[in-house]
């Protein structure tokens, strides 16, 4: 079995064929040009694009969209994480959480549409504390990762090594259930 997945996040992009490729599943990328839905749902924003994509694809394929969750203002930044960094940055982060709760989680909604224009979606979500400083490898497309600590941990996601990264992560627990879902269906 082969998935599109549309995404130009290279990081995202290794974590998923990594993924569905021990499920025997290969994954093909390919860039698309949304317009992003400005909603505060992350599952109106992935079926939003793939309503998009379903007009002018028919293959299976994949799409998904992650935002960041702070305990301490619910919903936000949610599906504006991208947004709220490039406005604020780390010392903005630092600004908005001081005093407040550093709890938060991430979250990623996998949106599939099968052949028959039916699309689902599959959500996963990690938990974990928005560290006090800037910790690990920069990641333009993932700028977060050098903030989150995911619970049972005592480093930041960017600190992780990829294996560990890839068991908890948010991202792979939706293609988990992604996988479920297609494994119903293996003869």
């Amino acid at each position: 079995m082969q998935i599109t997945f549309l995404s130009e996040n290279k990081d995202k992009i290794n974590e998923v064929k990594y993924l569905l490729l021990k499920d025997g599943i290969k994954v093909k990328a390919k860039k698309f040009q949304f317009d992003e839905l400005a909603s505060v749902n992350l599952e109106d924003v992935a079926i939003g694009k793939a309503r998009q994509v379903g007009a002018i694809m028919s293959e299976p394929f994949i799409i998904d969209d992650a935002g960041i969750f702070f305990d301490a203002y619910p919903n936000f930044p949610g599906a504006f994480t991208k947004h709220v960094f490039k406005a604020v940055g780390y010392d903005g982060i630092f600004r908005l959480l001081k005093g407040k709760s550093r709890g938060a989680y991430f979250k990623c909604v996998i949106a599939y549409k099968e052949a028959k224009n039916k699309i689902l979606t599959f959500d996963g979500a990690c938990r974990g504390t928005i560290s006090t400083a800037v910790e690990g490898k920069i990641s333009h497309s993932s700028p977060f990762n050098r903030l989150f600590i995911p619970d049972g941990e005592d480093k930041t996601f960017s600190e992780l090594d990829a294996e560990r990264t890839i068991i908890i992560s948010h991202r792979a627990k939706a293609v988990r259930k992604l996988v479920c879902y297609l494994n119903k269906f293996k003869k």
